[in-house]
This record gives structure tokens, sequence and C-alpha cells, in this order.
């Protein structure tokens, strides 16, 4: 761990060391490139989040059209799927609650030791 951060160090140094310059000759402050730094990760970070998003959304498709080439065999799935999709809020967060509460014990208890 002591060797990854003294190459971050060293990458931390070139990098001050090359783009001082820089700073020093448009005269741009520390607080500017940090709210740069800032925007062009955010910007990717939500760019990420889309498109992170649109692969779900596309697994998803994909699950159910490879379910209804399969035929009758994983229709209940679906069946199961758009079911559930009409509980009520409160019962979408009640049953996965009601799961966690139940396996969290049993991790605790009879996990593997070692």
């Amino acid at each position: 761990m002591a060797r990854v951060w003294t190459l971050f160090q060293r990458l931390a140094e070139r990098l001050e060391a090359r783009l001082q310059p820089v700073f020093a000759r448009f005269q741009i402050s520390v607080q500017w490139v940090l709210l740069i730094a800032a925007s062009v990760i955010g910007v990717i970070a939500g760019v990420g989040a889309i498109a992170f998003k649109l692969l779900i959304n596309a697994l998803e498709t994909f699950s159910f059209q490879v379910a209804t080439w399969l035929g009758e065999a994983t229709h209940t799935f679906a069946t199961h799927y758009h079911a559930f999709a009409d509980f009520p809020w409160w019962l979408k967060i009640a049953i996965p609650t009601v799961g966690a509460a139940a396996v969290g014990p049993l991790t605790y208890f009879f996990r593997a030791r070692g």
C-alpha cells in the first residue's frame, strides 16, 4: 500500500511541476482549477450514471425478449415480475426488508469461520 501511495505522490508532483508554469502564465487560481476539475468529474459521473441506466434497461428488455422466445417455460417469471410492479409502494419496500432481516442473522451466526 505504501508503494502505491508513493506512486501517487510522484504522479502528483510531476503533474504539479508541468502545470505550475501554465497556471502562472494564465494567472489561474487554485479555486478555478478545482472548480473546473469538479465540473469535469461531475459531467463524467452524470454521463456514466445515464449510461448505466440505459444498460440496465437494455438488459431488462433483452431478458424479456429471450423469455418470450423461450416460450411458456419462463412465462411465469414475466407474469410474477409484472404482478410485483402492481404492488403498493410500501410492499415493495417491506418485502426486501423482511428478506434482509431474515438473511442478516443467518449470515452472521452461520458464516464460514476461516
